[in-house]
């Protein structure tokens, strides 16, 4: 098992069967008694030094709502199976989640401009502090995207297999496959939406020092 309080609690290997947990994801939003929060699981394979999910839940304790993914099997949400929609391409109809997790000094400078540049172009921006719960409501459709750096593969492998499952893609900063044990970095949502977010954090990476760069 992985969890954010317990590391790792076994070494593992090759074809192990591994649980990623964060039991509060969004703690400082718990602490202050703001509703977005949420519990986090998600389980896999370790394969090649990839985790592949396989199963993953999350769930929102102060709305009740429960959303669950099985590799092959979709996406759900209080039994109703949730489908990315692909007709909207209108990026001014668009709204993004991201955060700014640990950044703090020069790194926030890079999120702060990818904020500004999408603000600019979009219906609009949502910062909410829950990685993971962000990912949940983009597998339902109530973002149509999300991203976000400097995370850990508690906030991220669950709402992978959500994303995945409900049709959409997942990829690092670079554009490549998404491995929640390596990466730091995820953009998830409707492939069209995926496309422009890559292309905006391109943009927005030429114009800024390396040390400004999330």
């Amino acid at each position: 098992m992985l969890g954010e309080e317990t590391g790792w609690t076994d070494s593992a290997h090759d074809g192990q069967v591994v649980w990623i947990v964060d039991p509060i994801d969004g703690t400082s939003n718990f602490s202050k008694g703001n509703a977005f929060y949420c519990v986090s699981i998600a389980c896999g394979l370790l394969v090649g030094g990839q985790f592949v999910p396989l199963r993953a839940a999350i769930v929102q304790p102060a709305t009740g709502d429960v959303y669950s993914a099985g590799k092959g099997l979709g996406t759900w949400c209080n039994g109703q199976r949730l489908a990315l929609a692909a007709d909207t391409l209108d990026p001014r109809r668009w709204s993004i989640a991201t955060g700014f997790s640990s950044n703090k000094g020069d790194s926030l400078a890079g999120v702060i401009r990818c904020v500004e540049v999408m603000q600019n172009e979009i219906l609009g921006m949502r910062i909410n502090g829950a990685a993971a719960l962000d990912l949940a409501l983009t597998s339902r459709g109530i973002f149509d995207g999300f991203f976000e750096s400097r995370l850990s593969p508690w906030d991220m492998a669950a709402g992978e297999l959500l994303v995945r499952e409900a049709g959409g893609t997942v990829v690092n900063y670079q554009g490549e496959p998404f491995n929640a044990l390596t990466d730091k970095n995820i953009v998830a949502g409707p492939q069209h939406v995926v496309e422009y977010l890559l292309s905006m954090l391109r943009q927005v990476q030429n114009g800024l020092t390396s040390n400004a760069w999330p």
